[in-house]
């Protein structure tokens, strides 16, 4: 697979991601596309970017859909039952009652987040989803991979692994990601690539000529 050949709202959040990532933040987005295959709104993950680029910025409560949906006003969007929101990692608690209270209904995420993550939440119908007819779908194993193996890059370039519980569950879930990230990381690839000034694309193709 190639970034090409990937879903388009994929391609539009994995682009999110990588400028989250540019920016400092966690290498995490959104992509918000309607019924006619347009993108609507790309959400960046903005907890560690103090740039202003997004809505919330500096924030723990800045994150990718978070973003996306505040740049949608419902009104300009009657028919936005039909978009379908796409996110490189599983939506948390919080932004699944952005997205309930947005009015989406068809979310599609690459890869999952057993730690935080609330799909379960939906797709077993608990109270508060109850008869709101949400589609939820993911993971996809070549996103996955890709998302983790950026995940555990910049958690490793900053240190985070001591600090999160779910940093050892992508090891238990998608080995393949997991290691990746510790192969890129040993290279310092993105920052390289970054100091070339290459674009996205070729950034994901690189990862994902590497997923078996």
């Amino acid at each position: 697979m190639t970034f090409n050949d990937m879903e388009y709202g994929f391609q539009e959040a994995f682009l999110a991601a990588w400028s989250a990532y540019k920016r400092g933040s966690m290498p995490i987005g959104c992509a918000i596309i309607n019924s006619r295959g347009e993108v609507v709104a790309r959400g960046e993950n903005s907890i560690y970017a103090n740039d202003g680029k997004e809505p919330v910025n500096a924030h723990r409560l800045a994150h990718a859909e978070l973003n996306a949906i505040l740049k949608v006003n419902n009104e300009d969007h009657p028919d936005i039952e039909s978009y379908t929101m796409y996110v490189t990692m599983e939506p948390c608690a919080m932004c699944y009652g952005a997205i309930v209270q947005g009015n989406f209904k068809r979310v599609k995420y690459a890869m999952k987040d057993n730690y935080r993550g609330g799909a379960s939440a939906i797709n077993e119908k608990v109270e508060l989803f109850r008869g709101l007819n949400i589609e939820v779908s993911g993971p996809f194993r070549e996103p996955e991979v890709l998302a983790i193996a950026f995940i555990v890059y910049r958690r490793l370039c900053y240190a985070f692994a001591h600090n999160y519980r779910s940093f050892a569950d992508y090891a238990g879930y998608c080995a393949q990601g997991f290691e990746l990230g510790h192969v890129l990381y040993a290279d310092d690839v993105f920052n390289k690539m970054i100091a070339d000034d290459a674009v996205p694309q070729q950034v994901f193709d690189y990862i994902l000529a590497r997923i078996e």
